[in-house]
């Protein structure tokens, strides 16, 4: 019953927020915060005896400017309200959503609650269940889940499942494989690592699969991978080739918490006591809670100096976090108005469209020789008074003084404006059209030359092979 309710508050606010002629009533101040949609996605529920998933379709709340798969993830923890289905988290760990990454197709989940009480098998079904629930949305193809920051270290020997793709749905099976596969005395996984972007000023994951002889192996072979440098070459090391530690790594505890940290000691200058060498840190943290289990954090030292981040020697999680990125697409135009795909990390942001606009907003970067800024001198982020997606279109709400700076566009500026924020705002999927407002009305154009009354379709055809 509630979840009928909320869809009807869903479908009355897209009824309210439709775009209007100017002789109707509008929204005159549609901002990001207005931008609520419903989407219908496959969760995936347990059944009664909890040896299977079962995926039902559903319409879920994605709320404005959060991540689809965030909202999936929180509707999992709601009753199915439907006989023979259970909710994939156990009712007594009152589990929620405390933060969620998504980039590069890789999804970082971490989920809050009161996990002490449950056997391992309850916590495998939550894991699958929620892997296969995120890579249902196609952008997704693996997933790491941490309980309240940390790895889950209950599994058989205590291994990790690392990053997860989609499985079977058959729960019996999948348990009893995990238990055959995995051995004290060697074992192989998917391992999410953290590189620089590049444009250098962020962190981004990256897939590596490792074997591991032991669990003493962890954060040697995790270090010596960060240390071998990226795979792709989109991608910059965060360590310099080859750099070994000084000594093994060695756990210790908290002194006033007594949780479980790793001590990592390298040699001198090997970090840099700069922007460069937080990044590195921020990514050995990122990189060794993300696997090791049961790790809250880390110590690090360079030739003997205590390396801080965030103002603490002892690093955790949270404190690495700031310095993740998003990787995403942006379309900017040439001379000749074709569109030239290139790729930013941007940061960790409320609204994901905003960030985008705001980004193609900056223009081109030193070296992307021939590019533009779509955007006229003199246009301004607070003209941007909402950007998001609202049902099956993106929605760019401009205010008055922003949809006067654009007013005197040529015919092949306007089109490259308004084709880079459709392209660009339309590569975060699922919808592939853009309606243009201004001050939360249709606009009938920016400069004349376009008619922009309906929602404008995505146009592959100007984008130019990378």
């Amino acid at each position: 019953m509630k979840q009928k309710r909320l869809a009807a508050a869903l479908l009355a606010l897209l009824f309210l927020l439709a775009p209007l002629s100017a002789s109707g009533a509008g929204t005159r101040r549609l901002q990001d915060k207005a931008l609520a949609y419903s989407a219908r996605a496959l969760l995936y529920y347990l059944s009664a005896d909890g040896t299977r998933l079962v995926p039902k379709l559903r319409p879920v709340a994605v709320l404005p400017g959060e991540e689809t798969g965030l909202a999936l993830v929180r509707e999992l923890a709601r009753d199915p309200g439907e006989e023979g289905l259970l909710s994939p988290y156990p009712r007594d760990a009152f589990v929620r959503v405390l933060s969620f990454d998504l980039c590069l197709s890789i999804a970082t989940v971490n989920l809050g609650g009161e996990f002490a009480g449950l056997n391992p098998r309850e916590v495998f079904n939550l894991y699958v269940a929620v892997a296969n629930t995120l890579c249902e949305l196609g952008e997704i193809e693996h997933v790491n889940i941490l309980l309240n920051g940390r790895v889950y270290s209950s599994f058989g020997f205590g291994i990790p499942l690392g990053a997860m793709p989609r499985f079977n749905s058959d729960l019996q099976s999948l348990w009893q494989n995990y238990q055959n596969e995995n051995s004290p005395s060697g074992f192989t996984r998917e391992v999410t690592l953290y590189f620089l972007a590049e444009n250098g000023q962020k962190l981004v994951p990256e897939l590596r699969r490792i074997f591991f002889s032991s669990s003493q192996d962890y954060a040697k072979n995790l270090f010596a991978a960060l240390a071998q440098g990226p795979k792709s070459e989109a991608l910059r090391p965060v360590l310099p080739r080859d750099l070994a530690l000084s000594e093994a790594p060695s756990f210790s505890f908290a002194l006033e918490s007594s949780e479980r940290l790793l001590d990592l000691k390298l040699p001198e200058g090997a970090l840099a006591r700069d922007e460069g060498g937080e990044l590195a840190v921020a990514a050995i943290t990122l990189s060794l809670t993300g696997f090791v289990p049961a790790l809250a954090g880390l110590r690090i030292t360079c030739g003997g100096q205590e390396f801080l981040l965030g103002g603490g020697f002892e690093i955790r999680r949270a404190q690495a976090e700031p310095y993740l990125g998003r990787q995403i697409t942006l379309y900017l135009p040439n001379e000749a108005g074709r569109l030239q795909p290139v790729t930013r990390a941007i940061g960790r942001s409320v609204s994901l469209p905003r960030a985008v606009a705001l980004a193609l907003l900056e223009g081109p970067f030193p070296g992307e020789e021939g590019l533009k800024n779509p955007f006229p001198t003199g246009f301004s982020a607070d003209m941007l008074l909402g950007v998001g997606r609202l049902g099956d279109c993106m929605v760019l709400n401009l205010s008055a003084a922003g949809a006067q700076a654009l007013s005197s566009l040529s015919m092949r500026e306007e089109q490259a404006l308004c084709y880079a924020l459709t392209n660009s705002l339309t590569e975060l999927g699922p919808a592939q059209r853009l309606q243009f407002l201004r001050e939360g009305f249709t606009i009938e154009g920016l400069s004349g030359y376009m008619s922009l009354r309906a929602p404008l379709p995505r146009a592959p055809g100007l984008i130019l092979n990378p």
